[in-house]
């Protein structure tokens, strides 16, 4: 299971964009990963180093949703048709509001 102890050693820096993020994910994550199933410790180690690739180990806690229309539609084309990504191409609170 994650524990504090682990997740310092993971990340480090976890605390420094979100003071109180480590303790958070330990405190809950005994309820939370049961909760989507993510129990056995190798579910448990795919998940941390995903999370950790996708956030920086914590250090990277806002989303960049910074898109141009071509990659909207091939990243997501059943959210967005050409048109709808041309029209909020760059526009990242559009773009999170529509996916």
């Amino acid at each position: 299971m994650i524990d504090l102890a682990l997740l310092q050693r993971m990340w480090p820096r976890g605390d420094s964009c979100v003071p109180g993020l480590l303790e958070g994910i330990a405190a809950t994550a005994p309820i939370v990963l049961p909760k989507y199933g993510v129990t056995s410790p190798m579910a448990i180690a795919v998940m941390m180093g995903e999370f950790t690739e996708e956030c920086g180990g914590g250090t990277e806690v806002v989303e960049n949703l910074n898109y141009r229309a071509s990659a909207l539609h091939s990243q997501w084309p059943l959210h967005f048709t050409m048109e709808q990504a041309l029209a909020m191409q760059h526009q990242p609170r559009l773009i999170a509001n529509q996916a």
